[in-house]
């Protein structure tokens, strides 16, 4: 899985990096995000949501719906160290419980963001398989 920010987009007035993700099978899904106070907003199908409110503490909840996708109720666990990018690191670990709108089976996900970085690391579960996906480059 690679995540790249190609360059940057205006929509509606406002500034957005255009993330895309590369999935092995599922192939390119773009997203727009941008920074606000609150945290990270993304923009999908001309809709804006908070999709990770920062700081990441504790036992801090909410919810991602956009309408065309399934449901993810995010939930901070704690912190944890980990190894990233060969180092030993802090990170925080979010729980994502996914529900699908058609009905059918929902799955737990979990991801790790280390300061300064992000994104660290996933386990994700998707058609009945789970994987471990960890960050192997960084850059700036």
């Amino acid at each position: 899985m690679v995540r790249e920010i190609p360059r940057t987009v205006e929509r509606d007035g406002r500034i957005y990096f255009e993330m895309i993700f590369r999935l092995p099978l599922l192939g390119d899904r773009p997203l727009l995000l941008r920074k606000a106070p609150e945290g990270v907003v993304a923009n999908h199908g001309g809709r804006e949501q908070t999709i990770l409110h920062l700081p990441l503490q504790p036992g801090r909840c909410w919810r991602i719906d956009f309408p065309d996708q399934e449901i993810a109720d995010c939930t901070v666990e704690g912190e944890e160290d980990r190894t990233v990018l060969g180092e030993r690191r802090r990170c925080v670990r979010l729980r994502v419980a996914r529900t699908p709108r058609s009905g059918g089976r929902s799955t737990t996900d979990f991801e790790w963001y280390a300061d300064g970085i992000g994104l660290a690391a996933m386990r994700v579960t998707f058609a009945g398989v789970t994987q471990t996906f960890s960050l192997e480059s960084y850059e700036r």
